[in-house]
């Protein structure tokens, strides 16, 4: 009341009385409206009771209590009023903010079947499991209803994990919050409904549509099942409003639709499921405990509840009702059939890959300026020009050959020729093996090359059928007709337009394939169209306004190299910028617009069939299933492997100490990763160096990731066996061993271990297997572990496997790119300086840069001196 000073002001106090008697029934419906001199209170929604109640409860608090009389037959509530009203006005209020509520979908349609879609839209939020992240563990289950979750969480927790009971996380949610490792239970669905009906019946029925379920159909669990699959059943439109309900029946939740949706089994997935079933629960949570290194729970922990004191399985369904739910829940009842022959089933699931998303359409300005410009006359011309060179080319080859055959071509500088055209045929000869032309038939190889590359490719022509010279039949022709003025990418259009088979496969040579038959299955599957190829984006609507990948193409006779002559016009219309080599694949998408679709400008002149490759045939990254390259794989090519191809891992095995990290620099550099999480990687060294050395937490962590350095790594030669598990778990690995003098390596450990960390003494000899952290027995350790990998990989002939590198200050500067390219197969992305970047290509102790590895470590110049004074200077 102190606050109105005014008379008006007064009369607005006595304009804003309740009574007691209307107070309860109407607070709900008022509403502070804001004014240029009064506050009025107006009827409105019903959701704003609870403000109003928070405001009251709040009122106490900012206002003094005399502010607030209570008579017995009227409430003053001016400050109540004047409190909203200042809110609404934006001031600074003590007012909570309230939740809304979830909103409230439209039921379903009376006539409607049941669907696992339907249920899966009506699910929440998940909470619970966001809230567990900072713990420690690495462990997290699914709380999936009426499979024994509520002993899983009670379990799992015992047991030290981060357990919780939101039915509504899936494995989505815990990828997301950070768990690498997830604890799901399976029951089969039709003894999960059973169980679910009678958990309702029993009690549990705090929410309305779980107490309308008991209300509407009793203890008859056959009449609900009945009722869900008839549409013309009496009480299907209630069945389906009950199970529908947002927040509610949970066990009616399928778990690969639901809980499992997004994600597939993979063998380098990045999460590790353990499946335990509910008719071996106890077994199961225990084996998973012992598995990841949790505590064992207590017996009474691990004992199964029920909260139904009826016990539940679908033998309690009639017949028919039961082979409903099975078939509905389908990939449920697989699942549970496929992982509960045993106690507990361990799988690596990993996200579904999918079409990769990319843009509606690539038509741009450029393209459409190209394709306007096409003409049938000025088409014909590169048509000709093409085959000039085709009849000069297939002159030169044999009969025999000239039916199918694969092609490659190479322009650009020598080097070229031994970066990538050289390793490619060593490729093919080696791991596919393809033999040489004279030792082989049917299918011919081609090499089409620019006139000053053919001197450095000498060594290749007993493997190839035929070396053309790509520029001589163009030299012959009229002087302006083509120019390819040192564009690499025409010279590829040209080739190709210009085969000298009447059915061609070309070849990239960043494209891998796979197995001996990889030619075959590719000539073959492109037999029914004139070309084939693989568009770069999966399922759009267009398929004329994206790219197309030229790295991996089937060619069918004069039309199919017609198309090639089309995209070599266009690619010379669009052009790029002077001193560039802009991409073909803009190219030919003009050319694929121009001679496939129906209304193609060139159409009537080349109508031309095009073929789209598999993308589990033509392996690529981001629209297919695999990358991996091997004689199992689906895949009869993998675009860069090197990049993409899982199973080609590098494990660099040096100690620490010999760099290390500068190798996984220059292998990040090389885009070959990625690598193991930290924490995958310190729980690994911790379970190699207990005494049981303990590997497997190693080889989990090696199946998602295809870079590997430092710890446990490069413990592989003394602990655990695991040099020999990784080299027969990954025969498709490779391995680098670097290497520094022992006595330049003893001075840096010198001073890492007894100058900056002296705890970790220790440890190093444990993970050298030495007698003490001497000088002497640490040196004679570490020269032991080189030695055992070096005569490992000898006595299994797998020389090629093993690359050894020594990284030592007195080597100079120089980063070995040359070697390690090579032998890593990255000869495209191969650096061509010496440097591996400033943070790790520099003695960090010797320039005081210590801190750009370790910052939260650096050292200062007090640091500096009591380590030289301790044990003499750092260099």
């Amino acid at each position: 009341r102190t606050a109105w000073r005014s008379p008006q002001d007064e009369r607005t106090l006595q304009s804003c009385t309740l009574y007691t008697d209307t107070y309860f029934s109407s607070l709900a419906r008022f509403r502070c409206r804001r004014s240029a001199s009064v506050s009025w209170c107006r009827e409105r929604s019903h959701w704003l009771h609870q403000n109003a109640l928070i405001a009251v409860r709040n009122l106490r608090i900012a206002l003094p209590s005399t502010s607030i009389t209570a008579p017995t037959s009227a409430m003053k509530l001016l400050p109540l009023t004047t409190l909203l009203c200042l809110a609404h006005a934006g001031k600074k209020t003590v007012r909570k903010r309230v939740p809304t509520t979830p909103r409230r979908r439209r039921p379903p349609a009376p006539t409607a079947n049941y669907t696992l879609s339907a249920k899966v839209s009506s699910a929440v939020d998940c909470r619970q499991i966001w809230h567990l992240r900072g713990r420690r563990s690495r462990v997290v289950n699914l709380a999936i209803a009426r499979t024994g979750s509520e002993s899983v969480t009670r379990t799992m927790a015992a047991a030290g994990a981060a357990a919780h009971h939101d039915h509504a996380c899936s494995l989505r949610d815990a990828s997301r919050a950070g768990y690498d490792r997830v604890v799901i239970s399976l029951r089969d669905p039709a003894a999960r409904l059973v169980s679910g009906f009678q958990r309702r019946v029993a009690g549990g029925a705090k929410k309305r549509a779980n107490r309308d379920l008991a209300d509407i159909f009793g203890d008859d669990v056959d009449g609900y099942v009945e009722a869900l699959r008839d549409v013309t059943h009496a009480k299907h439109a209630a069945a389906l409003r009950v199970s529908l309900a947002p927040n509610a029946q949970h066990w009616l939740m399928p778990i690969e639709e639901y809980y499992l949706r997004g994600f597939e089994p993979r063998a380098n997935g990045s999460l590790a499921v353990a499946f335990v079933c509910t008719e071996a629960l106890d077994a199961g949570v225990r084996a998973v405990a012992a598995r990841w290194d949790l505590r064992a729970p207590p017996a009474t922990e691990a004992t199964t509840h029920h909260a139904s004191p009826n016990k539940s399985h679908g033998g309690m369904l009639a017949p028919a009702n039961a082979a409903y739910v099975r078939a509905l829940y389908a990939r449920d009842a697989a699942l549970h059939a496929a992982h509960c022959m045993n106690d507990v089933s361990f799988v690596r699931y990993g996200p579904v890959t999918g079409p990769k998303k990319g843009p509606r359409s690539e038509w741009g300005p450029s393209e459409r300026r190209a394709y306007g410009r096409l003409t049938v006359d000025h088409a014909r011309r590169f048509v000709a020009a093409a085959t000039v060179a085709r009849r000069a080319a297939v002159a030169r080859l044999a009969p025999e050959k000239r039916r199918e055959g694969v092609l490659f071509a190479a322009a650009g500088s020598a080097s070229f020729v031994a970066a990538e055209v050289a390793p490619a045929v060593a490729h093919l000869q080696r791991v596919v093996g393809v033999k040489n032309a004279t030792e082989r038939s049917r299918i011919g190889y081609a090499l089409y090359l620019e006139s000053e590359l053919h001197a450095a490719a000498d060594s290749l022509r007993p493997f190839f059928d035929l070396i053309f010279d790509i520029n001589e039949p163009i030299r012959k022709m009229a002087a302006g007709a083509l120019r390819l003025d040192g564009m690499y990418k025409a010279y590829k259009l040209m080739s190709v337009a210009a085969s000298p088979f009447d059915r061609t496969l070309y070849l990239d040579f960043d494209s891998r394939v796979c197995a001996p038959n990889s030619m075959r299955r590719l000539l073959d599957a492109g037999v029914d169209g004139d070309v084939m190829a693989t568009s770069k984006y999966l399922g759009t609507s267009d398929p004329w306004a994206v790219q197309h990948s030229s790295n991996v193409v089937v060619v069918n006779g004069p039309r199919g190299r017609a198309l090639f002559s089309v995209a070599l016009l266009a690619y010379r219309l669009i052009g790029g910028p002077r001193g560039t080599q802009p991409p073909d694949q803009p190219a030919l998408m003009v050319a694929l617009r121009a001679v496939a679709s129906a209304d193609g400008i060139l159409r009537e002149a080349w109508p031309l069939n095009f073929t789209e490759a598999s993308p589990d045939l033509v392996c690529r990254a981001k629209i297919s299933s695999s990358t991996t390259c091997s004689p199992t794989s689906p895949c009869a090519v993998v675009h860069k492997p090197a990049k993409h191809d899982a199973s080609r891992k590098i494990f660099v095995i040096g100690f620490k100490k010999t760099g290390t990290t500068s190798l996984a620099a220059a292998l990040q550099r090389l885009k070959i990763g990625p690598e193991p999480s930290h924490r995958q990687s310190v729980a690994a060294t911790v379970a190699l160096l207990r005494p049981g050395e303990d590997a497997s937490l190693a080889l989990d962590a090696a199946r998602g990731a295809r870079s590997f350095s430092d710890a446990p790594w490069c413990m592989a030669a003394t602990r655990g066996r695991l040099l020999e598990r990784l080299f027969d778990t990954y025969p498709r690995a490779k391995f680098v061993l670097t290497t520094r003098p022992s006595r330049e390596w003893w001075r840096s450990v010198r001073n890492w271990l007894f100058c900056l960390k002296p705890w970790n003494a220790e440890r190093y000899a444990r993970m050298l297997n030495a007698a003490s952290a001497s000088e002497a027995d640490l040196v004679a350790a570490y020269e032991r572990a080189n030695a055992k990998v070096r005569a490992f990989f000898a006595e299994r002939g797998a020389g090629d496997r093993l690359l050894e590198l020594e990284l030592s200050s007195a080597t100079g500067r120089a980063f070995p790119w040359a070697r390690l390219c090579a032998f890593v197969e990255a000869w495209g992305r191969c650096p061509a300086g010496d440097e591996v970047g400033r943070t790790y290509a520099k003695n960090a102790y010797e320039t005081n840069e210590f801190g750009a590895k370790h910052p939260s470590e650096a050292l200062g110049a007090e640091d500096l001196r009591r380590c030289a004074a301790l044990q003499g200077s750092p260099d």
